[in-house]
């Protein structure tokens, strides 16, 4: 695997970010990528708040000497102050934002000598990064599993990559074999931020093997872009809305079907869907709530170690 510019800067072996996938990866899974020779990352907005965050950060620190970071839902954080804190006073080598302009955060980080990494849907957004101060760009497409942008990976990339000749620029969105990998690389991209390969890993400590299963039985036919889980868990359990132009890729399943091009009607039917979605939520049912996969889901067909899924990308 050639060396970029991401690995000289990190001093890594393999020009792969896991993505900071939150409420589904954590210090071990961040760790295990690190010590295959990634960048290891996991999520800050989860259910345990700073305390589960400060735990996870300790964790990945005792498992791992390489460098790992942690991300952040940049519109979120007005509702997380504190773990932002949290991630400044543990001193956590590598930040990640998304989905809106951080450069308050950013400027604050690289006042402290955290490396940031900004990952953005759309030219403006990375514009936008690239002022506040980011040492290194994801460009993220339609392709990408979670939440994403409207804009296809190849031609995003293509622009961004041309009014930034200089600048590390990871691609997400559809990378799940080291042959996507080299295809990309060879582009002009300096790595990979990939998720969905790591939806299922071993080293998952939140693996649910029914949500698993989907994955490994799935193929980027069975992917839907939409806003049906953002809006359900807006009107059910008040969750703050998404920048606009930002949806999610997921698995199409009997909700999904039912609702997607119709999410304004879902408020008439509260009553009913509801309780169907907090239940499913209490049981991460796969037929009541969000399974995220990108169009790289195809790819995967077995259950692996982080390093072993690393090591099929950077062979």
């Amino acid at each position: 695997m050639p060396e970029t510019s991401f690995t000289r800067l990190l001093n890594i072996r393999c020009p792969i970010m896991a993505a900071p996938m939150s409420g589904h990866s954590g210090g071990t899974i961040a760790a295990g990528v690190s010590n295959a020779g990634g960048l290891g990352t996991f999520g800050a907005h989860a259910r345990g708040g700073p305390d589960w965050l400060r735990e996870q950060i300790q964790l990945a620190r005792s498992l791992t000497t390489s460098p790992f970071g942690v991300g952040f839902i940049t519109p979120f954080l007005h509702k997380g102050a504190e773990l932002f804190k949290t991630v400044l006073e543990e001193e956590v080598p590598v930040l990640i934002f998304s989905f809106s302009d951080a450069r308050e955060c950013i400027a604050e980080a690289k006042a402290r000598g955290t490396l940031v990494i900004s990952q953005v849907q759309s030219e403006t957004a990375a514009d936008e990064a690239v002022s506040a101060g980011a040492d290194v760009l994801v460009v993220q497409g339609n392709e990408a599993d979670g939440h994403t942008g409207q804009a296809l990976l190849a031609p995003l990339f293509r622009s961004v990559r041309a009014q930034n000749p200089g600048l590390p620029i990871l691609v997400a969105g559809g990378i799940a074999t080291s042959q996507q990998l080299a295809a990309a690389l060879s582009d002009g991209a300096d790595g990979a931020s990939v998720g969905t390969v790591f939806l299922a890993c071993k080293d998952n400590p939140d693996v649910i093997p029914e949500r698993t299963q989907r994955i490994l039985e799935s193929t980027a036919d069975d992917t839907v872009y939409t806003r049906v889980f953002d809006r359900l868990a807006s009107l059910v359990q008040g969750s703050p809305a998404w920048p606009d132009g930002i949806a999610a890729r997921l698995l199409r399943n009997p909700i999904v079907d039912t609702w997607h091009g119709r999410e304004n009607e879902m408020e008439q039917h509260l009553d009913t869907l509801g309780p169907a979605f907090r239940e499913a939520s209490s049981r991460r049912d796969p037929d009541g709530t969000a399974v995220y996969a990108g169009s790289g889901v195809g790819d995967i067909t077995v259950v692996r170690t982080a390093a072993e899924i690393i090591e099929s990308l950077c062979p």
